[in-house]
């Protein structure tokens, strides 16, 4: 029986193995066929957003429209969602050259109260290391009782890397980086969204009438 069962467990694991490989091997090969590109200097937009946040989704198509006005033709540029990338960062980061450019996505999720999109960054920091990558327009924020430790925690991915550019979106970010992250490029502009045009968004232009004021009622509020 003992050795039955060992038999079922191997032929099991086998199974498994086979079905991971070959998930592997298709996984790859769309990525292969996905990155091929004919451009020498290709742009790569990690951590694209893919929930209805119209502010973050806001911050991507500006984020790439600025890319547009800096000279990088569109096809040149890929985005890649925040799932995509953690689920398979292991084969992405085989395929991307050294000498492409890496961006990170604007926002106001850079400390320890929004975790995934901090795991994307760090995971991209680890995967590039002689890229040249730019984190755009950021807010930074450190909470709770382990504040100081993951401030710290921080400092060994953002610290003393010569191809990163970090830049805070507000004075504070700025302050909190410059203090985090001395040995590192820090640049103070505000958040990209500031840069499109309002045909970037379709939008039509309308006479103002008042200002539409919100009270936040979340992990952001004052």
């Amino acid at each position: 029986i003992y050795m039955l069962l060992n038999t079922l467990k191997e032929k099991v694991y086998e199974k498994k193995k086979l079905y991971i490989d070959k998930k592997y091997i298709q996984r790859k090969f769309y990525w292969s066929k996905r990155l091929f590109k004919p451009f020498s200097d290709i742009v790569y937009v990690i951590g694209c957003p893919e929930f209805s946040n119209l502010g973050d989704n806001a911050i991507m198509i500006a984020e790439v429209e600025f890319l547009k006005k800096c000279g990088i033709p569109s096809k040149a540029i890929e985005c890649i969602t925040e799932k995509e990338f953690l689920k398979d960062y292991k084969i992405i980061s085989k395929l991307i050259g050294e000498k492409s450019l890496i961006c990170g996505l604007g926002g106001g999720n850079m400390g320890n109260q929004y975790g995934s999109e901090e795991k994307v960054r760090r995971t991209m920091l680890e995967c590039f290391p002689n890229n040249k990558i730019i984190i755009f327009p950021q807010t930074i924020f450190f909470v709770g009782e382990n504040k100081e430790t993951d401030e710290q925690e921080s400092v060994k991915y953002y610290n003393g890397r010569a191809n990163l550019t970090l830049i805070a979106r507000e004075k504070e970010s700025y302050r909190i980086m410059q203090k985090l992250y001395p040995d590192t490029e820090i640049l103070l502009t505000p958040d990209i969204v500031l840069s499109a045009e309002m045909e970037t968004f379709d939008v039509v232009p309308q006479k103002r009438k008042g200002v539409l004021f919100c009270l936040r009622n979340d992990v952001e509020k004052i």
